[in-house]
This record gives C-alpha cells, structure tokens and sequence, in this order.
C-alpha cells in the first residue's frame, strides 16, 4: 500500500474476522445434506453453482431450484440478498454480488458464501470489489491446492486470506465509485437483453409463426389489410411483401415462393486458423479460441497472443466488432457469440468459425443461429470419439427456410438499428470495464485519495 493508507489500513486474516462475527465465511453442503436429483423442481429456492456467476451478477431467476424438502435439509451454504459468492472448486476465483432485494438462495459445494456481518467495519460492496482485485485473487493462486481431478482453495485456506480493512467512510466511497461503473454496465446490458428480446419477437413472428402470412391468409377484406398491419406492428408497405399462401417443403407447410434449403445458400463458414503452440506468447495479438465463446458473447479477457509479424502474415482471419463466431469442437459445440472490440486486434482461431452471410442476411443468421433449433441440429450432426466435432461445410448443411430477397431487404432495414445499438452500448460497456479495472486497483491502494470525496 502507498503511503496514503498507512496510518489507515489494518490487515485483517478472515479467521480473526469470523471469530468476532464481523465476518460470515460458509461453503455449500457436501455429502447426505446435498439436494437429491428428484428434488431439483421449477419453481423453488434458487441452487447457485459456478456457471451462474456471470460478469459479477448472479441471475437467481436463471438458477436450478430445489424444494423445501431439500432446503430443509441443508445445514450450510445459504445465501440471502446482497451475499458475496465465491468459486473456489475446479473454477476458482470468479466472484459475484447478490441483489439487496434478492430472496433466500443455496450454494453447491464449489462455491463459498462471503458477507460482513457488520457494516460499521466492513462494507459488503468494499469486500465484493477487493475480492475482484488482483490482490485478493493472488491470495487464491497461492493458496491452491489439487485433488485427483480438480484445483481448489479449501473452507480452511479461504479463512487464512488476507483482508485489508480501511476507514468505513472510505470503504464507502471506493464501493460508490466502482458500484456507480458497474450499474452503468448493467444497464447497458439490461438494454441489449431488451434489443435481442425484441428483434427475436420479431424474427419468430415472421420466419417460425409465419404471422404475416396467416393474416393475409385470413383476410377476406383488403380494406382491413391496413389494421392488419397495424396490428402486427409493421407498415402495410412491408405486409404487401408477404404471399398470402403456403405451400409445401421438406420442411413442412412454408410461405409460398420462399425456399427450404441448406445455410450455405445465404452464409458461408470461416474455418480459423491452425496456430501453432510455439507462436503462443503472453503479450501481441490476442486470438480467439473455442473456450473464449461464452455466453452468446466472446470473452476476450482471457486470450493468448502471437506477434505482430505473425498476425500480419494471418491477415484473413483478423476479427472485426460485431462478428459472430461458432465454437467447432468440444463440449461447447454448437455455441454461438459475437465479438466486441474497440481498439484491440484479435485472430481466428482453428476450430472456431466465423459466420459470413451474404448482403441482407446477418440480423437472420444472426438470430437464427443463437435459436435452439439450430443449436440441436448442430449437436445432432457433430461427430467424434473422443469429443464432439463438426466441420464449416456441415454447418453450411443445416436446413433453412430462405425468404424472398425483399422480404430479407425489410427485415434487414429494420433490425439493423437494433444491432448497431448493441454495438454501441457494448463499446461503452468495454469502456466503462476498462476505467473500472484501472481505477480498483489505484483505489485499492490508496493512489487516489477520496476522502474529499462526497457521496
């Protein structure tokens, strides 16, 4: 710590903070107090594990549920709003906030629950945001140990870290700073849900329902076609643009003159390139592999690198913002993500591929291929024995239904305001990321003062 915090920050081992119930420190059951696989239900007492960790949020409403037969059951490991999970099993050291308005939730045995049992010493959102730092998550690396499958930071190790505890004012104040960044982030990620939300509604009703076809199909009054338009939220310039018949397709029942083909007729797959392992290096151009797909999105954080020259020679498969890429092997075949970037370069890795459809397809295949039908074709056709594969070429085989150029030429004009905004509120999110991640650690440290902060 620099010379700010000196005659302020205390080190505190979590033990010592336990002991005086200013911390509560608590890893998910084991053994016979564990939910039971027929009491997993729909509707229940949210069950987090590791994969509900997402960005520092815990979506409760997204977790497995379990009955009060086995909430009753359970002795440890139980969370409330506002509580600090930590994964310290196999996946260690990702960290995530609870709601304060969440409800009562469980952890599985690979996650910890973290909360300050008192706020005049320790602020809960202070300890979530140096949990996230490089400080605490050093702490973890060192303390790792190995079983015979996975690496994990036991109950006893977490309760041998190191807490640094400042003035509770100042705690307050680095929480605000950092809390206000990512609320903004949060934000900006509600809004894209909504945009994908919306423009999915829109790709359903008119490439799955066919609502537009069955209205006109229904229509016996051409006076009405303009409330029927009106009613499906589109101009009647657009409805004019639909058959008002089906007929049939390998695919069943389809708008008449619209086709049923493969994908290839409207997008080609970009197989990445083979680096080799003696190019990888911890600094240049990141690349992007097939554990980077994440989450209908790429994660970009952690990424090997190969040199400039390297990436220079590579050209082709150089990444731009907004590409949608596929992972090609692999228990995450099948998965789908778009790429971000702002001022970075990234590469193409083999077995990722990079979807390119032709003029007036990408909001199309773009939704299309995040839909779970698609997703099932491509797992029904990936092949391998030792683990699940497929080629650009048999993903170019999955079976669509190819509307009319005009049609696409619509549909493109009025989901390509959605996408651009999702663009730019994911730029502004990998802004914010960015300043927020420079400022934890100079705060952290007491390199920027804000006791003159007001908050």
């Amino acid at each position: 710590m620099v010379n700010t915090f000196q005659d302020k920050l205390v080190l505190v081992i979590v033990s010592e903070l336990e002991s005086k119930n200013i911390l509560f420190v608590e890893d998910g059951n084991h053994g016979e107090y564990r939910p039971l696989s027929h009491e997993f239900v729909e509707e229940g007492i949210p069950f987090v594990r590791p994969p509900d960790l997402v960005n520092g949020r815990i979506n409760l409403k997204e977790c497995q549920k379990i009955n009060t037969t086995a909430f009753k059951r359970v002795r440890k490991g139980i969370g409330q709003g506002g509580d600090i999970v930590l994964t310290h099993n196999a996946t260690i050291g990702r960290v995530a906030i609870t709601n304060e308005t969440d409800s009562t939730f469980v952890t599985n045995p690979q996650t910890t629950v973290w909360r300050s049992n008192n706020n005049k010493i320790i602020n809960n959102k202070y300890l979530y945001y140096f949990m996230c730092s490089a400080g605490f998550q050093e702490q973890l690396d060192f303390h790792k140990g190995r079983n015979a499958t996975f690496d994990y930071v036991s109950l006893t190790k977490q309760r041998s870290l190191v807490i640094p505890i400042l003035e509770i004012e100042i705690q307050k104040k680095i929480a605000h700073i950092l809390s206000t960044l990512d609320d903004k982030i949060e934000l900006n990620r509600k809004m894209n849900q909504t945009l994908e939300s919306m423009a999915s509604v829109i790709f359903k009703s008119w490439f799955v329902d066919f609502d537009p076809v069955h209205a006109k199909a229904n229509c016996t009054d051409e006076a009405e076609i303009e409330n029927i338009a009106k009613k499906l939220g589109i101009s009647k310039a657009i409805l004019d643009l639909f058959p008002s018949e089906f007929e049939e397709s390998e695919l069943g029942m389809i708008p008449k003159g619209w086709e049923a083909t493969e994908l290839s007729q409207v997008c080609k797959i970009q197989s990445g390139y083979a680096f080799k392992s003696a190019w990888w290096q911890d600094t240049g151009v990141k690349v992007i592999k097939i554990k980077n797909i994440d989450g209908n999105r790429v994660n970009t954080l952690d990424c090997e690198c190969v040199s400039e020259e390297i990436a220079t020679k590579n050209s082709n498969f150089k990444l731009s913002s907004g590409d949608f890429l596929i992972a090609m092997t692999g228990a995450t075949v099948g998965k789908v993500g778009v790429i971000y970037t702002l001022d970075e370069e990234y590469l193409l890795n083999q077995r990722v591929g990079r979807f390119q459809p032709i003029k007036y397809y990408d909001e199309y295949v773009k939704i299309f291929a995040s839909s779970s039908k698609f997703f099932e074709s491509i797992q029904g056709q990936a092949q391998g024995s030792a683990q699940p594969n497929i080629s650009a070429r048999e993903i170019e085989t999955v079976k669509i239904i190819k509307p009319n150029n005009e049609i696409m030429k619509a549909f493109s004009s009025l989901l390509n305001p959605f996408f651009s905004k999702i663009l730019e509120h994911q730029g502004e999110i990998q802004t914010l990321e960015k300043t927020r991640d420079t400022l934890l650690p100079k705060l952290l440290s007491g390199e920027i003062d804000v006791s003159e902060l007001k908050i």
